[in-house]
């Protein structure tokens, strides 16, 4: 059968507007519940010294002492998890919960860790999920960190294991710290102390989270209604009416998609004034069009006010999938 069996897969059209996805396809996932009670989880945590750094030009907390936080709240939180750390500076340390962590110092080396978690995952297994939390800043060469980071995710996903990346500070390359969840995982970027707590909530998704693949090789999360949702230009499944919410649902998806290109504004200005017309009523045309183009608005001041570094350009899109409470 069709990886994408098409006897349930929905699609709607949307108009034709530049080069943007015209088709949102959508499915009921044939997968149960993702049981994680009783596995462990396991964090990958940069202690380097550039973790000992501000998180932010506020000069409040260091970016070691907020990742810190958001391990003692998830691991409070998930109380059926167990969990190890696997702290690294310039090679990484044995084993060791969260009140041990060592003191951040040494220069970032992230080619030891291919091996140390290919050794760790030998001994035991059985991890739900493995959570990368670093600057993304290397002391090697971009490309070998990247290529690092790359691996240890491709191994975390052949374990089985749900990838969780978080990026740490205003100054992180969000960019690679990304490759670690690849498309099959959840990419998280803090800057403020103040969204800890959004972020351990982000992550906990991201721990119990169901993936299916598509026939790309691509993975597409699961959402809490049981069913995942992607933007194409095939229409892959039987043609369904637009109400609202997949209406939004699209806009969303298509303006992630697009949301560090400032070029792209009017044109999706223009997306949402002819989507918002796919239904009838008045009301909720003026709604969508209210409500995305304040959202545009938004993301159009933070690309003009923000400087175009990868971890700026990963917290816009970790904002926005915030605020859309939809992606």
């Amino acid at each position: 059968m069709n990886k994408y069996n098409f006897r349930i897969m929905k699609s709607v059209i949307f108009p034709t507007i530049g080069s943007f996805p015209t088709v949102l396809n959508f499915n009921t996932s044939s997968k149960e519940k993702k049981n994680t009670d009783g596995k462990n989880i396991l964090f990958i945590l940069d202690i380097t010294g550039s973790m000992s750094q501000f998180i932010n030009n506020e000069r409040k907390s260091s970016k070691a002492i907020v990742a810190k936080k958001i391990i003692e709240q998830i691991t409070t939180i998930r109380s059926k998890n167990g969990h190890n750390i696997m702290c690294f500076n310039n090679t990484p340390s044995p084993l060791c919960k969260v009140d041990a962590i060592p003191e951040s110092s040494g220069s970032t080396l992230f080619s030891p860790l291919v091996d140390e978690l290919k050794k760790v995952l030998t001994e035991d297994s059985n991890y739900s999920s493995i959570i990368f939390m670093s600057d993304g800043l290397p002391s090697e060469s971009l490309e070998v960190a990247r290529s690092s980071i790359t691996n240890i995710g491709n191994i975390t996903r052949e374990n089985g294991s749900n990838p969780v990346s978080i990026a740490i500070g205003s100054d992180a390359d969000g960019e690679s710290c990304e490759l670690f969840a690849g498309n099959r995982g959840y990419n998280c970027f803090i800057k403020f102390e103040k969204d800890i707590e959004t972020i351990v909530e982000d992550v906990c998704n991201g721990i119990d989270c169901q993936y299916e693949m598509l026939e790309n090789g691509s993975y597409i999360a699961v959402e809490s209604d049981n069913k995942y949702y992607f933007v194409d230009n095939n229409k892959l499944g039987e043609t369904v009416s637009a109400d609202k919410f997949l209406i939004e649902k699209y806009l969303n998806l298509v303006i992630m998609k697009y949301i560090n290109d400032a070029n792209k504004i009017p044109m999706l200005r223009s997306l949402v004034e002819h989507c918002s017309k796919m239904i009838d009523d008045k009301a909720i045309q003026t709604e969508i069009l209210n409500h995305f183009n304040g959202l545009l608005e938004v993301v159009k001041k933070t690309i003009r006010m923000v400087d175009k570094t990868p971890g700026m350009m990963s917290a816009t899109k970790q904002a926005y999938r915030g605020y859309s409470k939809q992606i």
